[in-house]
């Protein structure tokens, strides 16, 4: 069976490909977050390190954190992934991305040097069906981070299900925020040991993006 590493950012879309791989065949060994510079959450969905520890927790997995700034991403990235690799025997990576081209290609040229081979298995899957999928697989999960350029703040904080559809299509929002439109934080899922309760801790403006940023109850 393979041994895979999860490119974990909290969110929907690194947990469907969490929860596909498993059907691949691929065993999970461990997670990896990259985190802000502060190490306070994840770099991308702005989830707490609270809350991902407590997921790493009803996942059973040991996660490891990464605080970098951009600058160093790639050098940070790079170091951890040798780093786990070793520690937990893995030969892959789980990535969540879908079909954005450069995105894959600096996953599997990073990998590759790593000595990992880079797995996505949600790439290729249409957007607006895979957006009904991870909802209908029982992923719960909440709108964490907008982009205040076109998303209204009233969606931070909200349960990403079907009910926002509507209003993110009449805004010509991609239903996955896979462009960069918004981020999500899971709270529960069929691999979870328990739901996690959360409410709002505090707010972050980073340039033309909010973050609501949750804590655990």
């Amino acid at each position: 069976m393979k041994r895979a590493l999860i490119s974990w950012s909290g969110g929907k879309d690194s947990c469907f490909a969490l929860q596909r791989s498993i059907t691949h065949n691929i065993k999970p060994v461990a997670l990896i977050t990259v985190m802000n510079e502060e190490g306070t959450f994840s770099k991308s969905n702005g989830v707490s390190k609270d809350i991902l520890s407590l997921q790493a927790k009803n996942l059973e997995l040991p996660i490891t954190f990464i605080p970098t700034s951009w600058e160093c991403y790639e050098k940070d990235l790079l170091c951890a992934l040798i780093e786990t690799k070793s520690k937990y025997n893995a030969d892959y990576c789980i990535f969540g991305d879908i079909d954005i081209e450069s995105h894959r290609l600096f996953e599997e040229k990073l990998s590759a040097k790593a000595g990992l081979i880079a797995e996505l298995p949600l790439w290729g899957t249409n957007r607006n069906e895979l957006a009904s999928e991870e909802i209908n697989s029982g992923i719960k999960a909440k709108v964490s981070v907008i982009n205040k350029t076109i998303m209204p703040e009233e969606l931070l904080g909200v349960d990403y299900s079907e009910k926002i559809f509507p209003q993110l299509r009449s805004l010509n929002i991609d239903l996955l925020g896979e462009n960069g439109e918004f981020h999500t934080l899971v709270y529960d899922c069929p691999l979870f040991k328990d739901e996690i309760d959360i409410i709002t801790d505090n707010f972050h403006d980073i340039q033309d993006y909010k973050l609501m940023i949750f804590k655990p109850i």
